[in-house]
């Protein structure tokens, strides 16, 4: 059984959880800074079946999801988990209800995919990340929507991204830590750890007097192999020590971009084109810029 107390008093708790209460208002800020490939995903989950009236849109299944998240502390979140949770922070009542379903076999219809339930309660989803991959003209139409969608906010951001470093150039570590500098240190963000040997870089930024907000990059190699954006959100106390690499599960609370933004490897992924690399810094950037001010609101 899974203790996952919670390393964060009750005020901290509070507000994490108005963070995900307020995943609309902050997909909203996201739209109007020109990021809008998560609609993308959304919209395409949406069309995967018409949904009965007792299941609730995308949207707000993800949502349920990471009010649920924020309290699995040193641990991920999954279906399979929620058996073992005792300490709830959040308990959603539409996912008892979609796993009472599940219990129920109502999930049949979905065929061999029913096995996602393991990891995924909402039957489009399931049905999307079936869809992913497959040589289809469905999959083939999304895709080409995606990669329309992507060009057309690297161009609209053209600008800012030339600002921060002109193409073309490779992700080596000291232009990574470049680019992190230059997009999250006039947020309020400091680098408090710059490994260029082992290309591992963390940004924190200063919460409250009981929470830190970070940004851990440590993964040179799948930047540079696997063209994918390797960034780590991090809430722990600001006189906690900094954690090795190999420490990582034992961490308090780790997020990431695609825990409040559906789609989020839409813009993790960069084939290594260095644009494509600069608008996946920004809108993390961007997130994490909107979750310290919005934290110090509440």
């Amino acid at each position: 059984m899974s203790e996952n107390k919670s390393p964060f008093n009750a005020g901290s708790q509070r507000k994490l959880q108005r963070l995900a209460t307020d995943l609309p208002a902050i997909w909203e800020e996201l739209r109007g800074a020109g990021f809008h490939l998560f609609d993308l995903e959304v919209a395409h989950i949406e069309q995967m079946r018409e949904r009965p009236p007792d299941e609730k849109p995308y949207a707000d299944y993800f949502r349920e999801v990471l009010k649920e998240r924020i309290g699995f502390y040193r641990t991920s979140w999954l279906p399979e988990c929620r058996a073992a949770q005792q300490h709830w922070v959040y308990r959603s009542a539409y996912l008892d209800h979609l796993q009472a379903k599940v219990d129920a076999g109502d999930y049949r219809f979905l065929g061999k995919h029913a096995e996602n339930t393991r990891v995924i309660l909402d039957p489009n989803f399931i049905l999307y990340v079936a869809l992913v991959g497959a040589d289809t003209d469905r999959w083939v139409r999304f895709m080409a929507e995606y990669q329309t969608q992507k060009k057309r906010e690297i161009e609209n951001l053209r600008e800012r991204i030339q600002s921060l470093s002109a193409p073309p150039c490779k992700p080596t570590p000291t232009r990574i830590a470049r680019l992190l500098d230059e997009a999250l240190v006039p947020l309020g963000f400091e680098m408090v750890l710059r490994d260029v040997k082992h290309g591992r870089f963390i940004l924190r930024t200063i919460l409250d007097q009981n929470v830190a907000l970070y940004c851990e990059y440590s993964d040179q190699r799948g930047m540079v192999k696997g063209h994918m954006w390797p960034l780590r959100f991090v809430f722990q106390a600001p006189a906690a020590p900094l954690w090795e690499g190999v420490e990582v599960r034992t961490l308090p609370l780790r997020l990431h971009l695609g825990s409040f933004l559906p789609g989020d490897l839409w813009y993790l992924k960069h084939r290594g084109e260095w644009d494509a690399i600069v608008l996946g810094c920004l809108v993390n950037a961007k997130l994490l810029g909107l979750v310290a001010e919005k934290w110090k609101t509440y």
